[in-house]
């Protein structure tokens, strides 16, 4: 076939450049393979993993909470920049207010419309209720912030907080060391509450320490009554175990009644808002997260509160791990969180001490001029 006048500058050009042609032809072929073979530049082509997580992000708790919105948000943007995951994580974030039926409906709406592939809560009044939810459908529970281990009852069912046998062990030790012989605990009427109490009554009464435990609910106002029934026990040291607003007001009223004793608490002096009522109180607090990974914290955080932040965060790395070894297979995803002992997190070491509950580290701290540092005791 003979080339006609428009054609030959062009053939001419191609035998002169067949080199230059053959070179191109090389790389664009070559880039396709390398493409191929690349691992995913972008999660849209993933299965996505959905995390349903309802939190008391309102009332009197939001202080607390806002630092765990905004450690979730971190953790979701820092594991879905791994561009070798197996699967695309979301995080849907609900408020509870930490009301149960409120709690319900988030757990109702996460199940029915987002088709969530695990469940977080937090404190053991809300993990009580998601817990047999948990179980009646199979999902992956966790909770980063309950004390009451019947939040972890069920294969499906999660906790990773510092336990209340762990928090009782330093307070005592504390009592004793200070020469302590009689306490009066105020507690709320709240699982967690008294999963912390109840442990610290049999390590007082092991340890020869006389005490009275006084339950009011949270709605109580007025604790002047039960205040002065109390007197002529004439404690030691008041041990308050409540949620704000009722911690402020009994300390408040105690002091209004010339009850100076001396109060110590578990955690819930970090509920108090720097209520100088509170200024020089030591207390047991859960683990932290430590000083190397405060660079963390840090570059996440809307408020100063540290209070349980570096459980959410290793709870919910805790998930990814466990998705990304063992895929949507809820059993196999059981299994492997079960044998996590020895857990690196930023709290710390956190180890297996019973069923599908995580210990971590119990710690001193103190109130100082508004601010909780550590305490040696």
């Amino acid at each position: 076939m003979k080339s006609n006048k428009n054609t030959q500058p062009m053939l001419d050009w191609i035998r002169k450049n067949k080199i230059f042609i053959l070179i191109i032809l090389v790389l664009l072929i070559s880039g396709r393979i390398i493409s191929t073979m690349s691992p995913k530049s972008s999660n849209q082509t993933q299965e996505t993993v959905k995390i349903g997580i309802t939190l008391p992000i309102s009332g009197d708790l939001a202080y607390l909470t806002a630092n765990y919105r905004a450690i979730i948000l971190y953790v979701e943007k820092e594991i879905n920049s791994n561009p070798n995951n197996k699967y695309k994580y979301q995080f849907i974030i609900e408020d509870n207010a930490f009301d149960g039926k409120k709690a319900s409906l988030n757990v109702n709406k996460f199940i029915s419309i987002d088709k969530v592939d695990a469940l977080v809560s937090a404190t053991s009044k809300i993990g009580n209720i998601i817990s047999p939810i948990a179980d009646k459908y199979s999902l992956i529970h966790m909770n980063p912030l309950a004390s009451d281990e019947n939040v972890a009852k069920g294969k499906y069912n999660f906790i990773n907080w510092t336990q209340p046998d762990a928090q009782c062990q330093k307070l005592v030790e504390q009592f004793v060391k200070k020469g302590i012989k009689k306490v009066v605990t105020y507690t709320a009427n709240d699982a967690g509450a008294h999963a912390v109490g109840y442990k610290c009554n049999e390590m007082m009464e092991a340890n020869n320490i006389e005490h009275r435990y006084v339950v009011s609910n949270y709605n109580e106002k007025d604790f002047r009554t039960t205040l002065l029934k109390n007197v002529d026990f004439n404690p030691d040291i008041y041990f308050v175990l409540h949620y704000p607003p009722a911690i402020n007001l009994i300390v408040k009223q105690m002091r209004e009644n010339n009850i100076n004793t001396e109060i110590t608490s578990i955690e819930a002096p970090y509920f108090t808002g720097g209520d100088p009522l509170f200024n020089d109180m030591w207390f047991v607090a859960s683990a932290e997260v430590t000083k190397k990974n405060m660079d963390i914290f840090n570059a996440a955080k809307v408020n100063d509160s540290i209070y349980g932040v570096g459980h959410m965060y290793d709870s919910l790395h805790m998930l990814y791990n466990a998705f990304e070894k063992s895929g949507k297979d809820k059993d196999k995803i059981a299994a492997y969180l079960s044998s996590l002992d020895h857990y690196k997190g930023i709290i710390g070491d956190v180890s297996i001490t019973g069923e599908g509950v995580f210990q971590s580290k119990a710690i001193l701290k103190i109130i100082k001029d508004g601010k909780i540092l550590d305490y040696e005791g």
